[in-house]
């Protein structure tokens, strides 16, 4: 489905947005590449990281508390 939509798979979000997080630049560069040879528009990217961590944020800002449950 995420083929036809040109919507970014959750799971290789997830995995991009850990590597970022972890500063693993090579780990970053290789989903990245993956996904733009997969034909996924870098600017789809660039909106799907953006609204995942908006939806952090407001985890965060909403729910301190369970934040501080997962840590």
């Amino acid at each position: 489905m995420n083929k036809f939509l040109g919507t970014i798979n959750v799971e290789i979000l997830y995995q991009f947005v850990q590597a970022l997080i972890e500063s693993d630049a090579r780990s970053s560069l290789l989903i990245l590449e993956q996904l733009v040879s997969e034909g996924k528009d870098v600017s789809n990217i660039v909106v799907s990281l953006v609204r995942h961590f908006r939806s952090i944020m407001f985890v965060k800002i909403l729910h301190p508390d369970e934040i501080s449950m997962l840590s």
